[in-house]
This record gives C-alpha cells, structure tokens and sequence, in this order.
C-alpha cells in the first residue's frame, strides 16, 4: 500500500494525472494509455535483456533492471489511480500483496526462463483492462498479481526491485523531459 501512495503520488505530483473528475469513457481511454505504457516498459526491459546492456539514465545498473522497475511504476501508479476511484465508487479494492500470491508468482516464474515470465507480464497487464469491466475487484486484483511476478522476476533476476524503484523515482524528479514545461512543448511527452 505505501507503494501505491509513493508511486502514484510522485506521478499526480508531476501532473502526469487530470486533476479534474472524468467520465468513464474518459477514465477508459486513461486507464487503456497507462496499461499501454505498461506494455512498453516490458517491452523494453526485454530489449534490455537481448542486448545485456545497461540502462542509460542509471548505468550502474542493467537496463533489464531499471525497465522492471519502470513496469513496476507505472503498474503502482494506476493501481493508486484506481484505489482513489474504487473508494469514490465504494468497490472492492484488493490493497496488498499477499504472500500466497508471491510464492504463486515466484513458483510460475521459477518455471519459466526470462522470456517466458516477461510474455506473462504482457498477457496479465492486457487482462486488466478486461477486468476492470467484469470483475467485482476490477483492474486491482490483475494488477495486483503484475506487481507479484515483477517481484519474482527481479528476485530471479537477483536485484532489489523496491531499490530500483527508489532510485528510478528520485531520478525521474529530477528530469527536465518529465517537467510540465518540457511536456507542453513540440515533441514533449504527452502521457
């Protein structure tokens, strides 16, 4: 739960969210970019594999690394969006990480090579935009479950992700490219 708070907090704090309440068909289309930006940051932590490189904004560690906890962020990060939203709805929210659920996560990824877990990781990050529609537990429980294998994974992997994360987010506070400025001018990110 404090990572939800740390995470998406830093990310509300950046101006990254709308301050504004919006519609579901807004909140949809929302929730759908961030789970996109999920995919990508798995995407990339593959491509930090293949090419066994370091990561550029963190050389002192693997970019396989930095990219994990990158996917790990932006996962905290719509997981907070939808606790927020879920207590003004008064659904259910499934707040904490389970041990059960991260010795289930650690056993499939032990399993499985690399490759394989990160394949997983894009299979459950797509499911939890289905859920958010179907499941009494929404988007939460899925992503809930993300949050588990990355940990497994890292631990795999032998890093600390919640280390990673740390140092991730205190560079990212300092990026000009993520400064609202940088964000409103021609070629700046928009999402």
């Amino acid at each position: 739960k404090f990572w939800i708070g740390k995470c998406h907090g830093a990310s509300v704090r950046a101006g990254w969210w709308p301050d504004t309440e919006y519609t579901s068909a807004a909140r949809a289309q929302l929730y759908a970019t961030k789970i996109a930006l999920i995919h990508s940051e798995l995407s990339e932590a593959l491509e930090g594999l293949r090419r066994h490189s370091q990561d550029e904004h963190l050389p002192a560690r693997r970019s396989i690394e930095v990219e994990l906890a990158d996917a790990a962020i932006r996962t905290l990060d719509l997981l907070g969006a939808a606790q927020r939203q879920y207590a003004s709805e008064r659904r259910q929210f499934a707040q904490a990480l389970q041990p059960a659920e991260l010795l289930a996560a650690t056993k499939a990824v032990n399993r499985h090579s690399v490759v394989e877990s990160l394949a997983q990781l894009h299979y459950f990050v797509a499911a939890a935009l289905l859920y958010e529609s179907v499941s009494r537990w929404g988007i939460s429980n899925q992503l809930i479950h993300v949050i588990a294998m990355l940990e497994a994974l890292a631990n795999k992997l032998s890093f600390d992700l919640i280390e990673t994360i740390e140092a991730k987010l205190a560079y990212n506070a300092e990026r000009a490219d993520h400064k609202l400025e940088a964000r409103n001018a021609p070629n700046g990110k928009r999402f």
